[in-house]
């Protein structure tokens, strides 16, 4: 099947322990109406030829199977080889014009709506405005999940996975972990607090450590980076939510759509 997608969110990436190869999530929403989620999965974007590396808002078109392994209704196994990259949306300044209509079509009224229609229909990715968002928690990552990813990669560069090309920098593991804490708009909602798994946490962090910062200031900018800034009076915020594989009922943030606020009309000044 032939799909054209907007990608929208691409997860940071980690080691799938079946084909022993780095996997990203990307989600997307189709081109064609009706618009709909469409989850590329397992995807290696760093085997990628460099013409195929698609960017977050660069339509794409290629080929896909639905996965045998990956139950989740919106899942579907991408043919690598078959990507073709086509235009990219931008935000026209800051307001996102051309890319709002997409997520309109498919925005869901709360994080509780989704976890409720998780449970009805299998539903595995949404986007939503938080109600009110109240922290974000900036940590180092737990040395057990660093340990069990440079495992894996060890691993497939014994077997001589793509993994381990000796052409492309290690993958280390995401050396952060971060949750929000928010309320979405569901009147009953008892509070969320969800790890955010944006692969552009992990460039920040790469980028901020390799400018010479230490942790605290490190964790400091990512918090006035992803919660002030994104998620401040002057954005109109959606949280792109998906559920977890072996978890579906758990989800995680994947990802934030952060369009400027317009500006409210100057009131005259009558002297």
């Amino acid at each position: 099947m032939k799909l054209k997608v907007l990608p929208v969110v691409k997860a940071y990436p980690v080691i799938d322990p079946v084909s022993q190869t780095e996997a990203v999530c990307v989600a997307g929403i189709s081109m064609d109406a009706p618009h709909r989620w469409i989850r590329l999965f397992p995807l290696d974007y760093r085997g990628l030829v460099y013409a195929q590396r698609f960017k977050k808002y660069e339509v794409i078109e290629l080929e896909v199977r639905k996965s045998t392994k990956d139950s989740r209704p919106e899942s579907f196994t991408p043919v690598l080889d078959s990507i073709t990259v086509r235009e990219f949306i931008n935000t026209d300044g800051g307001t996102w014009r051309r890319r709002l209509p997409f997520f309109d079509a498919i925005e869901d009224e709360s994080m509780c709506e989704i976890q409720r229609r998780q449970k009805a229909e299998r539903k595995s990715l949404g986007v939503f405005r938080p109600q009110e968002v109240t922290d974000l928690s900036v940590a180092a990552a737990e040395e057990g999940f660093a340990e069990s990813q440079r495992a894996l990669l060890s691993l497939a560069s014994l077997f001589g996975d793509r993994a381990g090309d000796a052409t492309r920098a290690a993958l280390e593991p995401l050396p952060v972990k971060a949750r929000f804490r928010y309320r979405c708009a569901d009147s009953a909602c008892p509070g969320h607090n969800q790890s955010l798994i944006d692969w552009e946490l992990g460039a920040l962090y790469r980028n901020l450590d390799a400018a010479g910062d230490d942790e605290a200031t490190i964790h400091a900018k990512i918090r006035q980076k992803f919660l002030e800034q994104y998620c401040g009076e002057r954005c109109d915020t959606r949280f792109i939510a998906g559920s977890m594989l072996k978890h579906p009922g758990s989800f995680l943030i994947l990802g934030l759509v952060h369009p400027r606020r317009a500006s409210p009309p100057q009131e005259a000044t009558l002297f």
